[in-house]
């Protein structure tokens, strides 16, 4: 099974969430720094 991970592209940090969505399209938030976009890392991990 994988899981996906999302983080920050200017940070790093795994405390990135969904910020809003529907017809703005997705946006993410990271906790950390603050940082928001649709732009975001993603990474898969096998567990």
């Amino acid at each position: 099974m994988t899981k996906r991970k999302l983080k920050c592209p200017k940070c790093k940090s795994e405390r990135v969430s969904l910020w809003m969505g529907a017809k703005l399209g997705i946006q993410y938030f990271c906790k950390k720094c603050g940082y928001r976009s649709p732009l975001i890392i993603e990474e898969e991990s096998k567990e």
